[in-house]
């Protein structure tokens, strides 16, 4: 049985290989360790009190300003008053004070290896950087805040420790060991101070490229020729047509034009979220293109024409921070804002970047004198008349082929067993004419609603409701299938709601769509178009009398129960087939057994 000083030796000697000499001891020993302090610093052998990692570390973020090592031996002189108030303990963790001084003020930093070294080597510079790298996720991607010595972010050693890197003048800076301390522990400190209290401590330049290396921000090139090429293609489209805007000319400070343009993150332009104000006196459009590639001038001006069709025919709504009036939220839209501030009335300053490091890359443009004001519209209602004879969409209604009005497919759906719901009858007139695509566009009935699934469906003025498909090949089988899986969007409902226009599900085409397809169809006659103009071809087919009515039950219970017990969706369909094959081969496989 070994003795209890054996032991004893054994639980020492165990603390001091893991680092820990103060936890081996007894309480009276652990207060007296606690108030080992040291007196001085002991250089290290190589590496220019650091300055060689430090400035490497500085020139891989594009800084031409080196570090220089404090040649002076003053170390028990110049830290005097930080030896005397630090422990040891405070300087392996970190946790000090690190301003010193009144007049000729030391900053002092400190690393510890996160496991202590068993052969007894000494901290290295490069350990140390690594210690104080770790430091940037505490600032969770944000910028530095001004320094306050040890509170909030600056609480933390290797946030201290990375921002005292980063300065933008030359610093000159002494590293060592102390002399009682212990091996695992640099100390560094730099004369005369480069932070100061309530002062941001690091270079706007550096803290941006370190940023772009963590894949935070991107990474932002101006160049004069590809300012040049978006301002031939931002004139281009602003004088097609005969529309002859003034000219946009090319920025002049392209570098100042970055800086502005250094509060955009990767999050923003990969989500396309991008603020268009974030740039004080200066908005900011942009296009972006999934790759390393940001698209070329006249990629980004084709995006943002596309605008065009998401703002209508209609009167342009005033700008409004977001959050303030869901109309004028819409210049949150990239191409919505890209396409109003290439079109605004008076010349821009223009000045472009191209933006890569993240997901998507982007081409950014910051336009100086702001084309997005608060309550204000972008472009004036003169103007905007303009722009829409050159840029607005030309949607128009060609009437369908008799074999290719869609009742054949639209009755052989609403007659499958089951349903045996009336057919609808081809209208021969609808109130003796077409439909008006100026009327109908002037209502909110755009390619871009069609589009999205969100168009309005229920005009009371001409008694029609509507149904509609849009896809690269319009045709009635495909619509009718699409229309068909609109059952889904009443899984929660034992009957479809009164119809209002505020109520949400109706606010989706596919629902509109489905019930206008099941519906009672009494006297319904339907007439189709193929609608043109668009970016894809759409099918838009017109009901009379209309199948909605405000705050009326756009169907019954007993056609609902009907519609229920009879109609799947592609999607139920398919799984029942699946279920159903499976099925077969399990009974197949059983039978193969069986022999």
């Amino acid at each position: 049985m070994k003795s209890l000083c054996t032991c004893a030796a054994l639980a020492v000697a165990t603390a001091i290989a893991h680092g820990s000499f103060a936890d081996a001891l007894a309480p009276g020993d652990r207060a007296a360790r606690s108030e080992v302090k040291a007196t001085k610093l002991v250089k290290l052998d190589s590496g220019s009190h650091c300055t060689e990692a430090i400035n490497e570390f500085r020139t891989s973020l594009g800084s031409t300003t080196n570090y220089q090592p404090n040649s002076n031996e003053e170390s028990a002189t110049d830290l005097s008053d930080f030896f005397t108030a630090t422990n040891c303990e405070a300087i392996k963790s970190g946790e000090f004070q690190h301003i010193w001084g009144s007049s000729a003020k030391v900053f002092v930093v400190s690393a510890t290896r996160p496991t202590p070294s068993s052969s007894g080597t000494k901290i290295s510079c490069d350990e140390a950087l690594s210690e104080w790298k770790t430091g940037f996720a505490n600032f969770e991607g944000q910028d530095p805040p001004a320094y306050s010595d040890a509170t909030l972010v600056y609480a933390n050693p290797n946030s201290v420790g990375l921002v005292s890197l980063l300065s933008a003048s030359q610093q000159t800076i002494y590293c060592g060991t102390t002399d009682t301390c212990g091996d695992d522990t640099l100390v560094c400190y730099y004369k005369p101070s480069g932070i100061e209290e309530e002062t941001v401590p690091v270079s706007e330049d550096l803290w941006h490229k370190l940023q772009e290396s963590h894949k935070v921000k991107p990474a932002l090139a101006a160049d004069d020729a590809g300012s040049a090429s978006c301002v031939t293609a931002v004139n281009a489209a602003r004088g097609a047509g005969g529309l002859e805007l003034a000219g946009f000319t090319k920025g002049s400070n392209l570098e100042a034009g970055a800086k502005k343009l250094y509060g955009l993150t990767c999050e923003a332009i990969d989500t396309m979220t991008v603020d268009p104000t974030a740039a004080a006196g200066h908005t900011i459009i942009y296009a972006t293109k999934e790759g390393d590639t940001p698209p070329t001038a006249e990629e980004a001006v084709e995006q943002w024409k596309k605008g065009a069709a998401r703002l209508g025919t209609g009167v342009l709504p005033a700008f409004t921070k977001k959050s303030k009036a869901a109309d004028g939220e819409i210049y949150y839209d990239s191409a919505v804002a890209g396409f109003v501030s290439i079109m605004t009335d008076n010349t821009r300053e223009t000045a472009c970047y191209k933006a890569t490091g993240c997901t998507n890359a982007a081409l950014i443009c910051l336009l100086k004198g702001p084309t997005l004001e608060e309550n204000q519209k972008p472009i004036t209602d003169e103007t905007w008349k303009k722009v829409l004879d050159v840029y607005g969409e030309k949607m128009d209604f060609k009437e369908r082929e008799e074999g290719e009005s869609c009742l054949t497919e639209i009755n052989d759906f609403r007659a499958q067993d089951g349903l045996a719901l009336p057919p609808f009858a081809a209208a021969t007139d609808l109130h003796g004419a077409k439909p008006k695509a100026s009327e109908l566009i002037g209502k909110g009935l755009t390619c871009e609603a069609l589009k999205s699934g969100n168009a309005p469906i229920l005009f009371t003025d001409q008694e029609i409701s509507l149904m509609y498909y849009m896809g690269e090949t319009a045709t009635c089988s495909l619509a009718v299938r699409e229309w068909k899986n609109g059952i889904d969007l009443f899984s929660d409902f034992t009957i479809p709601p009164k119809y209002t226009s505020t109520e949400e599900v109706y606010k989706k085409g596919a629902a509109t769509n489905f019930i206008s397809l099941v519906s009672e169809g009494t006297d319904t006659k339907i007439k189709c178009y193929t609608v043109t103009g668009c970016s894809e071809p759409g099918l838009l087919c017109l009901l009379q009398p209309p199948v909605f009515k405000e705050n009326e039950a756009p169907i019954s219970e007993e056609t609902w129960k009907k519609v229920t017990d009879t109609v799947t969706s592609g999607a139920a369909s398919a799984s029942a087939y699946g279920a159903l094959l499976s099925s077969v081969f399990v009974a197949v496989g059983l039978f193969a057994l069986s022999f």
